[in-house]
Order: C-alpha cells, then structure tokens, then sequence
C-alpha cells in the first residue's frame, strides 16, 4: 500500500473512531474546525505510520509498539499545537490515547477478517468454476 493509500484509510479508521467514542461521550461535543483538522492528522499520521508494519527486519510487536509511540507523539504536538493539553490530566489522556488505539486496532481487524473472507469466496468460487 502506497502512502497516499495508508493515509486514506487511517482518515478513515481515525474519523470512525472518533465519531463512535463521541457516540458515547456523556459530555456534548462541540466541533470545531481545529477538531476536524485535528482528527485528520493524526489519522492520516497514523495511516502513514502503518508503514512500520511492513518493514520485515522488525517483528509485529516492535511494529506495534513503535506505531504506537510515534502516533502517541502526533497526537501529543497536535494537543500541544491547539494548546488542549491543559484541559486533560494525563491519566485521561492515556486513558483516551489507549481507548482510540483499541478500537482502531478492532474495527482494522474485523475489516481484515472480512475482506479475507470475500477473497476465500472468491478463489472457492474459481476454483469450482474451473472444474
């Protein structure tokens, strides 16, 4: 998957994310175009940082480890660059970080899990079409 690539599907993976932890939020959200902007890079930071899993030399879980450090500092200078970080301790803010990674990490495997399901299909269906 190419860059461009990686940072179109982490907009989208973020902008789901953050629109369904929002669902539940007890507190009223307001949008604003600071948030939005906000939201889109740190997906699309997130996106393009998914490259580290592609990298062979390193395992999964130095991949995932590494992505999630690095996207915890794109989501730290994007607090500290709209100056939020005042309005959160950092338990909540961790708390929150762990939340996101979570549920992205959910909705990309059960997105994985049907894509592979479809090809199977696919290649079952070849299979018996070619007999």
């Amino acid at each position: 998957m190419h860059g461009l690539a990686r940072m179109s599907a982490g907009l989208g993976y973020g902008s789901f994310v953050y629109l369904f932890v929002t669902l539940f939020n007890k507190q009223q959200v307001v949008l604003t175009h600071e948030t939005v902007w906000s939201i889109f890079l740190i997906s699309a930071g997130a996106g393009a940082l998914s490259y580290l899993f592609d990298i062979e030399r390193i395992s999964f879980l130095l991949a995932l480890a590494a992505h999630f450090v690095l996207t915890n500092l794109v989501v730290l200078l994007t607090l500290l660059f709209n100056d939020w970080i005042e309005d959160a301790t950092w338990s909540s803010y961790f708390g929150s970080l762990l939340l996101f990674y979570t549920i992205s990490w959910i909705v990309f495997i059960i997105r994985n899990k049907m894509i592979a399901r479809e090809l199977n299909q696919g290649l079952k269906h070849n299979a018996n079409n070619s007999r």
